[in-house]
């Protein structure tokens, strides 16, 4: 069953790369993108990560294609906990919080 889920989470992140790849070599898309995205969003899920305790073989192998796979949602998630950590600072009541002028 793992091996499974790793060849449709492979299948699902190449795919995902070539239909975002294709937005930005080609036309632009919505639907490329969106769905390029989504099937990043499957692959990760599908992965079995050995980080979330789902994978408890070691191989190299396996270790640097999680890491490949996981690359996109790590950087999403980093990216929206620093918005979040900028807008709670600016919310905050210490200090004068913060200020963005437009």
């Amino acid at each position: 069953m793992e091996q499974l889920k790793v060849v449709l989470a492979l299948m699902g992140f190449s795919t995902g790369t070539c239909l975002i790849l294709g937005v930005l070599t080609g036309h632009f898309h919505w639907t490329c993108l969106l769905g390029g995205g989504f099937l990043y969003f499957i692959s990760y899920v599908l992965w079995p990560s050995k980080k979330r305790g789902k994978r408890e073989t070691e191989s190299a192998t396996m270790d640097v294609l999680e890491e490949i796979i996981e690359f996109p949602i790590d950087v999403i998630s980093w990216f929206l906990r620093g918005l979040g950590r900028l807008f709670r600072y600016m919310l905050s009541n210490k200090g004068d919080g913060g200020d963005i002028d437009f």
